[in-house]
């Protein structure tokens, strides 16, 4: 396989990647009308930034008497599935670019960082609000650690996000503009 064939593959991976995350992503945001209740109006986001455990046990206790408790435990699996994807692209994207070298390659060294360090803050996020799911029982050490990590966690996808699409279309105006492959 040559070296082109070889970051051609790279890349069909790093789509593959992100494709299956957004997907993942634009189901759970479509879904998350299920969660909205007077108590989380914002619904599972505001599961995430409960803060403590006796406003994760309220917000338990509307979501049992909209009926979708039961749902939650399959959304934030979805969400583990969405950021192992999207943590798993952007890594590969960073890496991709940073192997260019120069300035393209400290972009792709901090989009690889970036995204590290959302993958990191939402798997806490998410695994804290998903025992206090799963045992039914909201609290404070677990709903505080989600909500302290949520500020970082945006930032780093915003980021994130942000970079890897500049990376995208920097590396692809520059691919254009080399010459022909022999």
């Amino acid at each position: 396989m040559t070296t082109a064939q070889t970051g051609r593959t790279q890349w069909r991976l790093f789509w593959i990647f992100y494709l299956t995350g957004l997907s993942a992503f634009a189901y759970i945001a479509a879904t998350n009308t299920a969660f909205v209740t007077e108590v989380s109006p914002g619904g599972i986001l505001d599961h995430q930034s409960a803060g403590v455990g006796a406003v994760a046990d309220r917000i338990h206790a509307a979501w049992k008497e909209k009926g979708s408790f039961g749902f939650a435990k399959v959304s934030m699996s979805l969400d583990l599935v969405f950021i192992t994807f999207q943590t798993l692209a952007g890594v590969t994207a960073g890496y991709l670019i940073a192997r260019k070298g120069g300035v393209k390659g400290m972009l792709g060294w901090t989009i690889l960082g970036v995204w590290l360090v959302f993958g990191a803050c939402d798997y806490i996020e998410t695994t804290c609000q998903l025992v206090q799911v799963l045992q039914d029982r909201g609290s404070d050490e677990l709903a505080g650690l989600a909500a302290s990590v949520k500020p970082v966690k945006v930032a780093a996808f915003l980021g994130g996000t942000l970079l890897l699409w500049a990376g995208l279309i920097w590396t692809g105006i520059a691919g254009r503009k080399a010459p022909p492959a022999v």
